[in-house]
């Protein structure tokens, strides 16, 4: 294959979850989580941070539970200040990426009270349920 044909397969096949930029709308406000992210779909949890004691099964564990939540996705503006750049946020406990079966790239964010996922095809997020 040609460098340039290798190039573009790449290219293809980037996402960018920094600056996303909607002119449709957000599909996903009003949906529930397994509406937008069947757990069945979740190839692969990437973790980037965990500020836990725990071990990483632990983590990735608590991870895939807050994806099997049924509750509804808001705007991401109700906890705005957990979604700064990846990397950015002081306040998250965890971050992730999960890659999905589909080829999609989601990004995960949670705190104490909050869970905010984003992908290329909308956004959300929903407050844990107290215990």
């Amino acid at each position: 294959m040609s460098m340039l044909l290798l190039s573009a397969m790449a290219f293809a096949q980037d996402v960018d979850l920094a600056k996303r930029h909607r002119m449709d709308g957000n599909p996903w406000v009003g949906k529930t989580v397994p509406d937008v992210l069947p757990v069945a779909e979740v190839e692969r949890i990437v973790l980037t941070r965990a500020i836990t004691s725990a071990t990483a099964d632990i983590d990735l564990g608590n991870i895939r539970r807050m994806l099997g939540s049924t509750r509804t996705l808001q705007p991401r503006s109700v906890a705005k200040s957990l979604m700064p750049p990846l990397g950015g946020n002081g306040d998250a406990i965890w971050e992730a990426l999960i890659l999905t079966r589909a080829g999609d790239a989601i990004r995960f964010v949670a705190d104490n009270e909050w869970i905010c996922l984003i992908g290329t095809a909308g956004e959300g997020c929903y407050r844990q349920a107290s215990d």
